[in-house]
């Protein structure tokens, strides 16, 4: 029997919160920080995903694909910050420093 994925199992809960964002279309969901900072560490999670599958397709070396990772989630974070006040992934910037 095939072993689901955390993706395969978090997508109904994506999926749902996503209804719900369609559902109240037009009123400002009104997230506080660290609601912003949750869906940026949502965002990048399936950003980087996607992205490790594509670059190992094309048979990207190690070095390389983690030199854009690393490119690609500084511009999130830019990203975020520019547009909403906020500094995105701080919650994971902490926890890892503690592990």
């Amino acid at each position: 029997m095939k072993t689901e994925s955390l993706g395969e199992k978090l997508t109904p809960i994506l999926v749902e919160i996503e209804g719900c964002l369609l559902d109240a279309y037009g009123t400002p969901p009104c997230f506080p920080d660290d609601g912003i900072d949750a869906a940026a560490f949502i965002f990048v999670s399936a950003l980087m995903d996607r992205m490790w599958v594509q670059m190992m397709a094309v048979g990207l070396d190690l070095g390389t694909a983690t030199e854009l990772a690393e490119r690609a989630g500084a511009d999130v974070r830019a990203l975020f910050k520019k547009y909403t006040g906020v500094e995105p992934l701080s919650r994971v910037d902490k926890e890892s420093k503690r592990n």
